[in-house]
C-alpha cells in the first residue's frame, strides 16, 4: 500500500467514531507477485536489452549473499533475516490479514486499489535517487 494511502488510513482509524484498539492494515486488493515482477522487469530493464530476466527467489537470495558483506554496498543484507525466514510466507498470500474492521472505519482502505505500473515506476525512481538502485 503506498505510504500516502497508509497515512490516510491510519488517520481515519485514529479519528473514527468506532475506534478499536487493534486494526489490521494491508492493501485489500490482492495481486500476484508474477504481475509485480513482470512490471518491475520492464521498468528496470533497458530499451536496448529489454526487460530484466527474472530468476527464482532462492537463486536471487544466493546472489544477494554472494554480493558481499558490506551493508552500505549490499543494502539487502539489512533485511536478510526477514528475506530468509519470513518473506515467502508473508508475500505469497499465505498470510492474509483480517481487514474487516479497518474497512468499516476507513473509506480509504475500502477504495484502495492494486499497485499499478505507475506506482512501481515512482518507487523505482525514488529508490534510484536514494542510491538503492543503480
Amino acid at each position: 500500500m503506498p505510504v500516502n494511502r497508509a497515512a490516510a488510513v491510519v488517520s481515519e482509524l485514529l479519528f473514527s467514531s468506532g475506534f478499536q484498539p487493534i486494526y489490521h492494515m494491508e492493501n485489500p486488493s490482492r495481486q500476484s507477485w508474477q504481475g509485480i515482477l513482470e512490471s518491475l522487469s520492464t521498468i528496470l530493464g533497458s530499451k536496448e536489452e529489454g526487460p530484466l530476466p527474472t530468476i527464482p527467489f532462492e537463486k536471487w537470495l544466493t546472489r544477494v549473499k554472494e554480493f558481499g558483506d558490506d551493508q552500505e554496498y549490499n543494502k539487502a543484507l539489512k533485511v536478510l533475516q526477514f528475506l530468509e525466514h519470513d518473506f515467502i510466507r508473508m508475500a505469497s498470500g499465505d498470510v492474509i490479514l483480517r481487514t474487516t474492521n479497518a474497512k468499516l472505519d476507513s473509506p480509504t482502505m475500502v477504495r484502495s486499489t492494486a499497485l499499478d505500473k505507475k506506482h512501481l515506476e515512482e518507487y523505482c525512481d525514488y529508490w534510484k535517487r536514494q542510491g538503492f538502485l543503480l
